[in-house]
């Protein structure tokens, strides 16, 4: 696989859409309208209902995407994401060219934000989990301004753009190793992480005493845990101020960015980081 991928979006699988939006939104976040997930449709027919929908937290560099079961007879794979825990379980790598991938499916996604109706339409290729069965996947978007509304760009909290993603594994080196080998990169040493850099934004991957070390008192509920995300924000004294003024507890890192623990967040660290 060729290189050029980078960190397209994180998807968090949460048990209840409009308690986690409303989450995000005391966390800073501008949401998007909440929208459905359709399956693939016959030329002509209507599309069909997937039973899951979500709302997204557009960033001028990749997005984050709170996923929520919509049908109670839903039963595809988010359903086990969620009686595994609440958080983040689908990592998006975006490319200019889903084939380089391997064989790509065409998907549709409807979106109507701010009454106004727009398809999103995307190119997906299934990529092999390191390890356990968490849903990865390479993305090529041939409808941007179908997401990345203006509108939706600019946060309370400053955020702007998807950086990094946490990975908590009982084997760092293996599991840093078998996600580069899939996307045609090396692999860095990071201090205590083992750094698998996209062409923008990277994924660290750590044992559990790397995650207590990085993030004080946060805990694998099972391994691997992909356990957070770090986001670059315009002015990390802003986003401070926002979140105190929201009753949002933080805590602060040596190296000046400041995170909001998992219980804060429906299962997944948010960590801000200076841009």
């Amino acid at each position: 696989m060729s290189p050029g991928f980078d960190l397209d979006h994180v998807g968090i699988a949460v048990h209840d859409l409009d308690g986690a939006a409303a989450v995000y939104r005391r966390l800073g976040f501008t949401l998007s309208d909440r929208s459905y997930h359709v399956a693939p449709a016959s030329p002509g027919a209507a599309p069909t209902p997937r039973g899951t929908g979500n709302h997204c937290v557009m960033l001028s560099h990749g997005y984050v995407e709170l996923i929520g079961i919509t049908d109670p007879a839903y039963r595809g794979g988010l359903r086990q994401h969620l009686a595994q825990n609440e958080g983040l379980h689908i990592v998006a790598f975006g490319c200019a060219d889903a084939a380089t991938a391997g064989m790509p499916r065409r998907l549709t996604r409807p979106i109507v934000e701010r009454g106004k109706s727009v398809t999103a339409e995307f190119s997906i290729v299934d990529l092999p989990a390191p390890v356990g069965n968490d849903t990865y996947i390479a993305i090529e978007h041939h409808s941007r301004a179908a997401l990345w509304q203006p509108h939706l760009l600019p946060h309370a909290n400053g955020a702007r753009g998807l950086l990094e993603m946490t990975v908590c594994a009982a084997d760092p080196a293996a599991y840093a190793a078998k996600l580069a080998a899939t996307l045609g990169v090396a692999v860095q040493a990071n201090g205590d992480a083992h750094t698998v850099r996209l062409a923008f934004g990277s994924v660290d991957t750590v044992d559990p005493a790397g995650l207590e070390r990085r993030y004080s008192g946060v805990a694998a509920p099972a391994l691997p845990f992909l356990a957070g995300i770090a986001l670059t924000a315009d002015d990390i004294a802003r986003t401070c101020a926002l979140l105190r003024a929201n009753g949002a507890d933080y805590r602060s890192r040596p190296t000046g960015s400041i995170w909001i623990a998992p219980a804060q967040a429906c299962g997944a660290v948010i960590e801000f980081i200076p841009a």
